[in-house]
Formats: structure tokens, C-alpha cells, sequence
């Protein structure tokens, strides 16, 4: 089998959210943080045959920056061998049972039944924030609706006099404020959907849905976000 380069890509960013991972059988891939308020799966290209227990998946990707067309077998119960041409290497498999128990590894599917917001983020706009956040040292991503436009901002709320950046991206009818931590938006460049669920009487998140392949992030919105209907 040979992994394309888009599931290699999901793969390393995937490893930004968590760098340990166990493949399940199938083409669908999770991952969650250790803080489970970020969770991530995608459909991809391959089927893999068997569970793949990961502890190190960066030190895993780091053999296709060396050879970005191997093979990978995964036939053996212990190790993957990675084949091209005459070199070969094994990655030794973690224990599944120990890497199940000890991490913070998704036991079950996110599902957001009650949408209360949802609009189109292009890729542009999701990049000229996050450079904006990257650029200035910005903590925090809101989502605002107020006097009829929605936008995308990035500031630090703990600072009312630092720097600030925002983005109109819509209009509403409604106010609202969701609030996210900037750095748990690890989500892959491309345009998305994004959703705003209410979780419960008090508490929302964020589904991040990629308009070109099967991916998408859940993640969960700051205490201090608000909806007024």
C-alpha cells in the first residue's frame, strides 16, 4: 500500500492535535487532544486492514519526507514496514491496549444536532486571521454577530487595550459571541462550513466542516460564549 499524499497530510496534522493515534480498521481516522475539547476525523483514500497503534506519529511521517512514494505494509502484528527500492525500515507498533487506557484517544463519534449558526469560512479569510493571530501574538478566535454583521476576530480578551483583528464574513439578525482559543483551531488550509452548536443550556461548540474532502474538527467554544436568539 502506498499512502497518498493527502492522507499524509491529514496524518501530520492530525499529529498536531495528538502525536499518539491508533488507526482503526477502515478508512475513517480520529483523533482527539488531551484536553478532549479537540476532536478530528477524516475519511481517506486508504483502507487499512488491521488496528495501527501509533505513539510517535511524527517520528512515523518523518520517513515519507525521505522517501515520499513508499510502500507501507502492515500485514506483520508487530511492526509497519516501510519499503522503496532497497531500503527498509520497521516502526514498531505500540501497545493497543496500554495506548487505549493511558491516552486521551476518541472512544465515540461528536454529533451537533441543535445548529444555532452556520456560514461559510473561505480559505483566505481563515488565513488572513490566523497570520493576523500568528503575527501579533493574539490568544483568542471569537466568532461576533452584532448590528446586523458577523465576524471573525482575533484579540486577546484579557487585554482591552492590545491589538486587534477582525474580518466581516456574513450578516445576522441575532447577537452572539463564541469564543475559542486560537491555538486549538489546528484545522487544515482550505474553506470550511462552520457550525456553532448548542451542546447544552449554557455551552456550545464548533464544527469545522472542509468543503473539498471528507474532514472535519469539533471543537468545543469558551464558558463565556453567548447566543441571544
Amino acid at each position: 500500500m502506498k499512502l497518498s499524499p493527502e492522507t499524509i497530510e491529514i496524518l501530520s496534522n492530525f499529529s498536531s492535535i495528538n502525536n499518539s493515534i491508533i488507526i482503526s480498521p477502515g478508512s475513517v481516522i480520529k483523533t482527539i487532544n488531551s484536553e478532549r475539547n479537540v476532536f478530528a476525523k477524516a475519511t481517506v483514500q486508504e483502507t487499512f486492514p488491521r488496528d495501527i497503534p501509533i505513539y510517535e506519529l511524527r517520528e512515523f511521517l518523518n520517513i515519507f519526507k525521505i522517501h515520499k512514494d513508499a510502500d507501507v505494509d502492515f500485514s506483520d502484528e508487530q511492526y509497519i514496514l516501510v519499503q522503496h527500492n532497497r531500503t527498509r525500515m520497521k516502526f514498531y507498533y505500540a501497545d493497543l491496549y496500554s495506548l487505549s487506557k493511558n491516552l486521551n484517544l476518541p472512544d465515540r463519534d461528536y454529533v451537533l444536532d441543535d445548529v444555532v449558526l452556520s456560514i461559510n469560512l473561505e480559505s483566505e479569510q481563515i488565513e488572513r486571521v490566523r497570520k493576523a493571530a500568528n503575527y501579533y501574538s493574539l490568544n483568542d478566535l471569537s466568532l461576533t454577530g452584532a448590528e446586523g454583521r458577523i465576524e471573525l476576530l482575533v484579540h486577546n480578551k484579557e487585554d482591552s487595550t492590545s491589538k486587534s483583528y477582525n474580518v466581516e464574513i456574513g450578516e445576522t439578525e441575532n447577537q452572539f459571541c463564541f469564543n475559542l482559543i486560537e491555538k486549538n483551531i489546528k484545522i487544515l488550509s482550505g474553506s470550511y462550513m462552520l457550525e456553532i452548536a448548542r451542546v447544552n443550556d449554557s455551552n456550545f461548540a464548533a464544527r469545522f466542516i472542509n468543503q473539498n474532502q471528507e474532514l472535519e474538527y469539533f471543537i468545543a467554544t469558551e464558558p463565556d460564549s453567548s447566543y441571544d436568539d
